[in-house]
């Protein structure tokens, strides 16, 4: 076997040599004391197993207390940090197989390519980013519920003044159905004004709207497509009495007819038809699972360049920056379009439509409004964390060509 000499402090506070034989079998190690040099007539502090069950502890006897903190060096093979305790001898030792030279990794090189890479998936990850904002927005800010309250609050003196193709909604309305010859002349388009005033359009309205989004958005309930004979029925017979008050005429059956038959020229029930449209797709879109594909996307899409770029910080920081700066400023944008932009629209216009958007997308817009401005913080904190990179690196080039 091999052995070294370390140095030996025992509990009285004297110094001797203490030197560990091992074994070629590293079944055996012992502890000896005594004068430096001189195995022969030292006396044994303890012998210590390795084949005890613990293959890198070491338990044994040991007459007198002593700490070993040395390393034993035994051909590839190392016993270390032997600690001799008073009446007993517990350490712990190593025997390490033969290692490899280390050797330390090139820092990669972060050049043209991988930059534009880099800024190829990053319009990508803004894209997805963007896509999943606006689900997002619309999801919850859009709903059935919310659409519905929106319409109910809705002034409906000034929606039937509104203009659609360059004529007030009620006149419109008015000749669309043919309500003159419908009521026998009974009713002109003061009087069906002041009909409509009277009336439960805007509940009406506003629950329609509400099975159609939880229908096409959520997957909810029956098919809500209203027909000619719907509308007819559900809501101007539900308004007899606003009729017989507003031009003193009820809706008989003849009078039914001739506004179904007027619809039906229009197109009207195909154009309230759900099966004109494609709405699985549409529902596929704001579901959960299209949610959470996208999250997954985008992550995936984050991760991807910080590869790209070698999870350089400076370039990390600048490359989602920019992602979360450009969807957050659109986002943004949007919302301040249907909130600001669509009332100041409808001040200049009077188009139903703008009057709309600024009153029953208000939420979505207050929506966009908040994701788009915590997406733009996110960007502006990695930019300034990008700045602060690259001042801390010019400082340190500094210094090392200083020294």
């Amino acid at each position: 076997g091999r052995a070294s000499c370390h140095t030996l402090r025992g509990y009285d506070g004297g110094v001797g040599v203490a030197t560990l034989v091992i074994r070629d079998d590293y079944i055996r190690v012992v502890a000896f004391g005594g004068e430096p040099r001189q195995l022969h007539g030292c006396q044994p502090l303890g012998v210590v197993r390795q084949n005890d069950g613990y293959p890198r502890r070491a338990v044994g006897e040991a007459e007198r207390g002593a700490t070993v903190g040395h390393l034993l060096s035994v051909g590839y093979d190392e016993v270390t940090a032997l600690k001799v305790f008073l009446g007993t001898l517990v350490g712990f030792y190593l025997y390490p197989e033969p290692q490899p030279a280390f050797k330390e990794k090139k820092p990669v090189k972060v050049g043209a390519g991988r930059l534009i890479g880099a800024s190829v998936v990053a319009v990508f990850a803004m894209i997805f980013t963007l896509i999943l904002s606006f689900v997002l927005c619309i999801k919850f800010g859009a709903s059935g519920d919310i659409v519905k309250s929106r319409i109910e609050k809705l002034d409906l003196r000034t929606l039937l003044t509104a203009e659609y193709d360059g004529e007030e909604i009620s006149n419109d309305l008015y000749k669309t159905l043919g309500f003159r010859t419908a009521t026998d002349n009974a009713a002109d388009e003061t009087s069906f004004k002041e009909f409509m005033m009277n009336t439960n359009f805007l509940e009406y309205t506003g629950e329609k709207a509400k099975q159609y989004i939880d229908y096409i958005i959520g997957g909810e309930g029956s098919d809500p497509s209203v027909t000619s004979e719907d509308f007819v029925n559900d809501f101007f017979r539900n308004n007899d009495s606003a009729a017989r008050e507003a031009f003193g005429s009820s809706f008989n059956d003849d009078t039914c007819d001739i506004l179904v038959k007027n619809l039906n020229k229009e197109d009207f029930t195909s154009n309230m038809s759900i099966q004109e449209y494609n709405v699985g797709s549409v529902r596929y879109i704001f579901s959960y699972i299209t949610i959470g594909i996208l999250v997954a996307l985008v992550i995936v899409l984050f991760i991807w360049i910080a590869l790209i770029v070698d999870r350089k910080g400076r370039h990390l920081t600048g490359f989602y920056g920019n992602i979360f700066l450009v969807s957050g400023l659109i986002v943004f944008l949007s919302g301040v379009a249907v909130a600001l932009g669509a009332s100041v629209a409808y001040s200049f216009t009077s188009e139903i439509a703008f009057y709309l958007a600024a009153n029953v997308l208000l939420p979505f817009a207050l929506a966009a409004l908040c994701l788009g401005f915590v997406e733009l913080l996110i960007g502006y904190i990695f930019k300034k964390v990008k700045k602060s990179i690259k001042k801390k690196a010019k400082k340190a080039a500094e210094i090392s060509a200083q020294a």
